[in-house]
């Protein structure tokens, strides 16, 4: 029976050694285990300053142009105008042209002028301002053929001899004009001037020539020569045209002609002509619904040169 108990004995202490070991949490080790240490909290991180954002830009002003310098640009065609409009000097404001306008000898000498001095270059062949050079030129050559250009008032045949004696190259002016005046004799430059004029008023003849066409062109479409008559085309049951222009401003006080023609056109009714009284209504008062704003301008227009 001994080893029995000594069997079971022996089996009671190694579960109680299992039982310990499984307990351990209980039982304080002889040695102390090597404590695994926490893992540290991070510290706070150390800010990085974010990147400071630029402060808005002080705004560099543009470089101020000195008033005295050539202008590289002009926003607004009147300002250009505006410089154009100096006074002319003392010794130029006195001089007339000898020359009437559109003299055939004038005009031949002042083309051959501008040939020879090689205006072209600047000016271009048909005085349009488009020469070869003109692309570098600032400011460029203006266009001495534009009809409303060269009819404003400052712009008269005085003017035009000023530029061309004393050139561009002073105030308000800046630019590449020569001056012509110790190259040319006054009778040349007159010449020159002369030409110029007859290129001006070639445009306007050949401008106005297309817009009496395409009016007549109107006036054939809608019937109206049917009635009215102007030079020896046309009927005779209206009022003729010929000198409408100018009558047509005597018609009704305080209107003028250009607004007595239209209205006539837009409510024939409205007013009778003296002779006309009892055919004011044959006109037919849809006539305003057939025209475009600009057909019926075209005929106003075309009317109104009627003098």
């Amino acid at each position: 029976m001994k080893p029995k108990k000594w069997f079971v004995t022996a089996i009671l202490i190694v579960t109680f050694g299992l039982i310990a070991v499984g307990c351990g949490g209980a039982v304080t080790p002889t040695t102390a285990p090597t404590a695994v240490p926490e893992p540290t909290k991070p510290s706070a991180p150390t800010l990085t300053p974010e990147p400071t954002k630029p402060s808005a830009p002080v705004a560099t002003p543009a470089p101020q142009v000195a008033s005295n310098s050539a202008p590289v640009i002009f926003e607004q065609v009147e300002d250009r105008l505006k410089l154009w409009q100096a006074q002319i000097p003392p010794e130029y404001a006195g001089k007339t042209n000898p020359y009437p306008l559109g003299d055939a000898s004038a005009v031949s000498a002042g083309e051959s002028i501008f040939n020879d001095k090689h205006c072209a270059a600047c000016h271009g062949g048909e005085l349009e301002g488009d020469g070869e050079f003109s692309q570098v030129l600032d400011p460029k050559p203006i266009n001495l053929t534009d009809p409303v250009l060269m009819s404003l008032p400052f712009v008269t045949d005085t003017y035009l001899f000023w530029r061309i004696g004393e050139g561009g190259s002073q105030p308000p002016f800046f630019s590449a004009m020569p001056i012509w005046k110790m190259k040319l004799s006054e009778p040349e430059r007159w010449q020159l001037v002369t030409f110029i004029r007859s290129r001006t008023v070639k445009e306007v003849a050949e401008n106005e020539e297309e817009e009496n066409q395409a009016a007549i062109a109107v006036i054939e479409k809608v019937g109206c020569f049917a009635c009215h008559r102007l030079g020896s085309r046309g009927g005779k049951i209206g009022p003729e045209w010929d000198g409408i222009g100018t009558r047509a401003a005597t018609r009704i006080p305080g209107m003028t002609a250009e607004e007595y023609i239209r209205q006539s056109i837009l409510d024939p009714g409205a007013f009778a002509p003296p002779g006309f009284e009892d055919k004011a209504q044959l006109m037919p008062s849809s006539l305003g619904e057939k025209l475009t704003a600009e057909e019926l301008d075209l005929i106003v227009e075309f009317l109104l040169r009627q003098k």
